[in-house]
């Protein structure tokens, strides 16, 4: 079984199989639409290693390349990033946005404990982190103000611009997901990239005393 199946799904690439369904007598209609889910998903679902491999290859369906080679690319935070700046599609400074944007998330993440689809009310509305006895490093005031900032400014699905930059996802694995061209997801993770810096300058100009104790009271 385990063999035909492999033979039929990963070599011949045969689509899942569909289970014969058939009404039992006496089931009513909502108990038999019930039952009729449950034995697609389980008539469906093959054998170990046959089953992850065939979820793999539907994860990636469209996207050029192999589903191997695309779920380790997007696997890879600092490869992806590392080798857009190598090949020369990214600048250093670019990088070292990119990398300023990925400190400041994984300090919220590790902060609240939420996911990223959480932060933004937490990051545009709720009090910054901070040091020993409550206390806010100018630093970090000055980035989670900019974060929020560029939330705001940049073009493009923040979901998939945190993929990119956060996650390390490839924008040409990336843009299917959220419906648009590798060339105009690439577009989108440059102008992010570049406005970093301004959102981060401006930030910093407007940082003086009575505003960062405005952040650790919360009001920023």
């Amino acid at each position: 079984m385990r063999e035909r199946q492999r033979v039929e799904h990963l070599v011949l690439g045969m689509p899942r199989p569909v289970p014969e369904l058939k009404r039992p007598e006496g089931m009513d209609r909502r108990s038999w639409k019930i039952e009729k889910a449950r034995l697609r998903e389980a008539g469906a679902r093959l054998a170990p290693g046959i089953e992850e491999a065939v979820a793999l290859r539907e994860q990636w369906r469209g996207v050029q390349g192999t589903p191997e080679t695309l779920e380790r690319e997007a696997r890879s935070s600092e490869g992806m990033l590392a080798r857009l700046c190598r090949k020369g599609t990214i600048t250093a400074n670019q990088l070292a946005a990119a990398e300023q944007i990925r400190e400041c998330v994984e300090a919220l993440r590790a902060e609240v404990g939420y996911p990223t689809t959480s932060w933004e009310a937490r990051v545009d509305g709720g009090r910054c982190g901070g040091g020993e006895g409550g206390l806010i490093a100018y630093r970090a005031v000055r980035w989670e103000m900019a974060y929020s900032r560029w939330r705001r400014t940049v073009t493009g699905p923040i979901a998939m611009l945190l993929e990119m930059i956060v996650d390390g996802v490839g924008y040409s694995a990336a843009a299917p997901r959220y419906r648009m061209s590798a060339k105009r997801a690439k577009q989108c993770l440059l102008d992010a990239l570049n406005a970093w810096w301004a959102v981060c300058c401006s930030a910093g100009r407007e940082l003086d005393a009575p505003a960062i104790e405005a952040a650790r009271a919360g009001h920023i």
